[in-house]
């Protein structure tokens, strides 16, 4: 049986700070929502997110956000192979900018 959203509610304040971060960052949550819910200055969550990328805080967010984009385009790519006319529109831009990405330095 999966578990309720309260049980997954209160998971999360259990978790730690990083395994937080993950969470609300693979929900989508803004970084001024993250910052307050772990109870740091939205500038000081900010920066850390910009300029230190080997912080714990900055790879749980990355881990998170990534998490459900893969999820996401799993979900994409499945579609524009069932036929989708617009998931077979998204998967070429996903291409286009992979392909573009290979370029930058």
């Amino acid at each position: 049986m999966l578990p309720t959203s309260a049980e997954l509610y209160e998971k999360l304040i259990e978790s730690s700070e990083a395994e937080k971060v993950e969470t609300l960052a693979s929900l989508f949550f803004t970084t001024k929502q993250i910052a307050a819910f772990i109870g740091k200055p939205v500038d000081t969550f900010v920066q850390t997110l910009n300029h230190k990328p080997d912080d714990p805080l900055t790879i749980a967010y990355q881990h998170g956000k990534m998490k459900t984009e893969i999820i996401l385009r799993f979900d994409t790519n499945r579609f524009a192979l069932a036929g989708s006319p617009e998931a077979l529109k998204d998967m070429k831009e996903y291409l286009l900018k992979q392909n573009i990405s290979e370029h930058e330095e």
